[in-house]
């Protein structure tokens, strides 16, 4: 009998992000559907694959940091600072800032395994 782990992402989740990279649609549209411990399970697992897959291409020097230097820390005044109170100001931020990332990250993947 196969065992399910208690934590950690969806094997289904898994497979559309994966689905999703491969047709080049973005993964980050799945976000609006997580709960937020599920998201950071989405950024994890797509930057684990990053690494995996980029290892496979470019060698075993190939590090976290080859693939963070790609990512662009979003613009706090980009938010309209008159509709929203500092907690949703910030959940907000960090939400965009995560979809962004995962999206880059994603695009990283499917350039190195296509490549």
């Amino acid at each position: 009998m196969i065992s399910t782990p208690k934590t950690g992402l969806k094997t289904t989740i898994k497979l559309e992000i994966m689905k999703r990279i491969i047709k080049n649609h973005p993964v980050s549209l799945l976000i609006d559907e997580l709960k937020p411990q599920e998201i950071i399970q989405v950024h994890q697992f797509v930057l684990e694959k990053a690494i995996e897959i980029g290892k496979c291409v470019k060698g075993e020097s190939f590090t976290k940091k080859d693939i963070t230097k790609h990512l662009e820390p979003l613009n706090l005044e980009k938010i309209d600072d008159s509709q929203l109170d500092s907690t949703n100001k910030n959940l907000l931020f960090a939400l965009e800032k995560t979809k962004k990332q995962i999206d880059t990250i994603s695009q990283i993947v499917r350039e190195y395994a296509l490549s």
